[in-house]
């Protein structure tokens, strides 16, 4: 990113209240903490993150790194906490930008994208995980979401999905994890078997975990919700992109293309807490570890997933 934004950390009381600003210097860093034993009925919270898992590409938490003007005011940045410097970027529109709030999961905080303005981020470094370029590399992308306005038909919340419309037959069709016209979870992308709705009538204002995880030589994609396997694509392959260059995916909506120019549609509307991305299709130990730590942070339970 040019003329990179300085990073700001918050310091945060026990109730999750902001207590003010504070400089991130690069060379001081807060002490981890110490790693704690596994437990029988899962992870401890401050046993595992997800950088334990080799492969982390993409790591957004709303509860750190976020620059913002004030309290509940615009984010003017959003930085990765995997290690690869993949931040995001925030549009020049000051009308485009989402919104930082306090206590949204608890005594967590999320960003929130309110349906319209074209609010969006947009992702950087990881732009090849998802097109069909002959690295042959797989994927999994997890979502900490929370919707507000599911009534509201076809919404992009993670997408790199160039197309004219909310369909899949477009060649240069990538990967879209969003909301369909039927208030379901759904995965859009270059798949005979058109648009993957998850199956369960989402409920506003209510959290939930989705999971995209590909595996390009079996041509697989399985979609999990809160933990629990969804559904399983047999013939999901990596599009082109589109035409030209295709951009890094879009948070908060998608883009289509018409006549060489660009627009923006299909927003979300609802928080995001964190996103997770790697380059491999996660084990079921690896997946139930992401998926705990995330539980375990926000509150709630759910089955083990299963990949088969």
């Amino acid at each position: 990113m040019s003329n990179r934004l300085e990073k700001v950390a918050r310091k945060v009381n026990k109730s999750g209240g902001v207590l003010g600003r504070q400089k991130k210097l690069s060379s001081a860093k807060a002490p981890q903490l110490k790693r704690r034993k596994l437990f029988a009925g899962g992870l401890d919270a401050n046993a595992f993150d997800p950088k334990d898992i080799s492969g982390l590409m993409l790591w957004l938490r709303a509860d750190n790194e976020v620059d913002t003007f004030e309290a509940n005011g615009d984010v003017t940045a959003w930085s990765d906490e995997s290690g690869n410097d993949n931040d995001c970027t925030v549009s020049s529109t000051a009308a485009r930008r989402p919104h930082w709030k306090e206590n949204v999961f608890g005594t967590k905080p999320a960003i929130l994208f309110t349906g319209s303005a074209d609010e969006y981020l947009d992702t950087t470094g990881i732009n090849a995980l998802f097109i069909d370029d002959g690295s042959d590399s797989d994927y999994t992308v997890i979502l900490m979401i929370k919707p507000t306005g599911v009534a509201t038909d076809n919404q992009a919340i993670f997408s790199q999905y160039l197309s004219s419309n909310w369909t899949s037959d477009h060649a240069g069709n990538v990967l879209c994890m969003g909301v369909d016209a039927d208030e379901k979870f759904t995965i859009l992308g270059k798949s005979g078997s058109g648009d993957i709705a998850i199956g369960d009538t989402l409920v506003d204002d209510t959290s939930y975990i989705l999971v995209a995880r590909h595996e390009y030589s079996t041509t697989t994609m399985r979609n999990f919700l809160n933990g629990t396997l969804k559904s399983t694509v047999t013939d999901w392959v990596r599009g082109t992109g589109g035409y030209g260059t295709p951009s890094h995916p879009k948070i908060g909506l998608m883009y289509t293309e018409s006549r060489g120019s660009y627009t923006y549609t299909n927003e979300y509307t609802g928080y995001i807490a964190e996103i997770i991305v790697y380059n491999s299709a996660l084990s079921e130990e690896n997946l139930k570890h992401v998926q705990n730590y995330l539980l375990n942070k926000y509150g709630g339970k759910m089955p083990t997933p299963r990949l088969n």
